[in-house]
């Protein structure tokens, strides 16, 4: 995680619209000057598949993730589950973009090609 950031919250399943689909609990995402808050709320929407919403003060943005077996192998630790997973990156992504320049749709295979250090950042 970058220098000077911190995550604030707990990881409690919320209710679901259906069958499978559940929300986890926002994760506030903080600068420690305050500068910066980001709230991530997360989805399972099917198999690999969630709706991600972050919100930093005014801005707010709606991203789906989709996550493949073998992506995710490479980058979960141990038995991680894959909301926590989904939940990494996109605190991952956050803080180097933003969230007004949060991309609509995240494939995990895009961020390991994009980011040389996001594999080392993610299973250590």
């Amino acid at each position: 995680m970058a220098a000077g950031v911190t995550v604030v919250g707990h990881n409690t399943p919320g209710v679901g619209l259906s069958g499978d689909t559940h929300s986890i609990s926002p994760h506030a995402l903080s600068e420690r000057n305050g500068a910066m808050s980001t709230t991530i709320d997360i989805e399972t929407q099917g198999e690999h598949q969630f709706v991600v919403r972050l919100r930093d003060g005014e801005e707010s943005c709606e991203s789906w993730f989709h996550l493949t077996p073998s992506v995710l192998n490479q980058v979960r630790v141990g038995d991680e589950e894959e909301e926590r997973v989904v939940q990494r990156t996109a605190e991952y992504l956050v803080v180097r973009q933003g969230v007004a320049d949060f991309p609509d749709i995240v494939e995990l295979e895009d961020v390991v090609s994009s980011y040389g250090d996001f594999i080392t950042y993610m299973t250590r």
